[in-house]
């Protein structure tokens, strides 16, 4: 079926759909803090297990630009697809691991496999929205993915050692092959439409080098539409603030919260996500979506700025909720862009784009803030009284003045992007491609194999 003669799936599809990948995503979030807890409780924290922590990321940054090639050329059905089988295979082959005694570097490989194929899952996932949903829903349906991501990573790390401790480790893996299962039955019972594709869009050479070309011929696609490029600049600083929060917060709080407190801080930016979730599935977005993006950029710095003025339980509660609230229309924002204005053809490449320039900055910013800014402020008091005046004074001040500092020059650059940067007009300067405008057949849109319009220049292999 050609994406231009597909019909928009109804909502119980959507709705059947979107279970299915939470539940696997989610497991799989479980399995791997799981996974985690257990290594740890085995061998403790020695340097090696530290680093592989550390670079938790890296496979799913190298593994980005292939998945993001392979998906386009599957389709984000089939990719997934494969995803959960090869995902089940996987987390079965760990259970052969540990069942047999192997050394601690073979459920660490497992893992990694485990995050490579969570860059696949992402990127079939946010391909296939724009085939799911009408046009006029997409920013509604995007507002969904940070609870498809966000609380599955909450709800692994405080679920996961309960639900080791009730399953065991063979448990939680036989809970994850049945998550796997489950949205394979739900992947099999919805339409996704594949987008049309001829010989020319795929690059000669070797497998990988091919996929590495067609990456090539997305990544000019963005690159000579400034807007497009102003989006990606913005979801790199959103991630930084992401990951510097984990990173500080989590060291800020126990210095004058209690573990129950913690708990009720970690529930609170949960609702937070929820609640944003909530808002922007009913509004879509409160006015254009170049100024959703601003309001929301500029709430999320404002949140950890917020979060480091006193060492008070309930201040950071509100803080986190706010922090955690506005990332649904901060990413969901950027994300309808994006799919309203890269063709069909490109999108599992330009959702890689989204997942590298999401993941090198969190991981860089962590790894920054774990081993280089912590240990330089963690156990310190502030020193100069107008600083104390603002951040309070007493253990873990430091940490809470290196926060506010990052809230500010965040806010700064989002403020700096908006008004120095195309993005403001990215809306009306790129005609909207998505398969519901192409199947109008009208000139002024690109083609379905990321071919720019009729008229244009040729970013991809060819024109037409």
């Amino acid at each position: 079926m050609s994406a231009t003669s597909a019909t928009i799936p109804g909502r119980r599809t959507f709705a059947l759909f979107y279970a299915g990948e939470y539940i696997a995503i989610t497991g799989m979030e479980l399995t791997t803090y799981a996974i985690w807890g257990y290594l740890i409780s085995q061998y403790g924290t020695p340097l090696w297990l530290q680093v592989s922590v550390l670079l938790w990321y890296l496979p799913f940054v190298i593994a980005s630009p292939f998945a993001g090639s392979l998906v386009d050329r599957w389709g984000p059905r089939r990719s997934m697809i494969v995803v959960c089988m090869a995902g089940g295979l996987n987390f079965i082959t760990l259970a052969l691991f540990t069942a047999v005694g192997a050394p601690p570097v073979a459920p660490i490989l497992t893992l990694y496999v485990a995050v490579t194929l969570k860059t696949f899952h992402l990127a079939a996932f946010d391909a296939s929205i724009p085939f799911l949903v009408p046009k006029r829903s997409l920013a509604k349906a995007n507002g969904m993915r940070m609870v498809v991501t966000g609380s599955a990573a909450i709800l692994g790390f405080a679920v996961s050692p309960l639900l080791r401790g009730a399953l065991g480790l063979y448990g939680v893996i036989v809970m994850a092959c049945l998550c796997y299962a489950f949205a394979l039955i739900t992947l099999m019972s919805v339409s996704i439409t594949k987008p049309s594709r001829t010989a020319a869009d795929t690059a000669a050479g070797s497998p990988l080098r091919s996929l590495l070309t067609e990456f090539g011929w997305a990544w000019r696609y963005v690159t000579t539409r400034r807007g497009l490029v102003s989006l990606l600049g913005v979801l790199a600083l959103a991630t930084v603030a992401f990951s510097a929060t984990e990173a500080l917060w989590r060291q800020m709080a126990p210095s004058f919260a209690s573990s129950d407190e913690i708990v009720l801080v970690a529930m609170s930016a949960f609702a937070g996500i929820i609640t944003g979730t909530v808002l922007m599935m009913t509004l879509g977005s409160v006015r254009r979506l170049a100024d959703t993006i601003l309001a929301a950029s500029m709430l999320l710095a404002g949140a950890m700025v917020l979060g480091s003025l006193r060492p008070n339980t309930a201040l950071l509660a509100i803080a986190a909720f706010l922090f955690l609230a506005s990332g649904p229309f901060l990413v969901g924002s950027v994300q309808t862009l994006m799919q309203l204005k890269v063709a069909p053809g490109m999108l599992g490449r330009t959702a890689a784009m989204r997942n590298v320039l999401g993941s090198l900055p969190y991981m860089g910013t962590r790894v920054a803030s774990l081993l280089l800014l912590i240990p330089l402020v963690g156990a310190k008091d502030v020193d100069a009284p107008w600083l104390a005046a603002i951040v309070g004074a007493g253990p873990g001040r430091g940490i809470a003045a290196a926060s506010l500092v990052i809230g500010v020059l965040l806010a700064i650059s989002f403020l700096l992007i908006y008004r120095r940067s195309s993005l403001r007009s990215v809306e009306q300067n790129f005609p909207d491609v998505t398969p519901h405008d192409l199947a109008s057949d009208s000139p002024q849109t690109a083609g379905l194999d990321g071919t720019p319009a009729r008229g244009g220049s040729t970013v991809g292999p060819r024109s037409t």
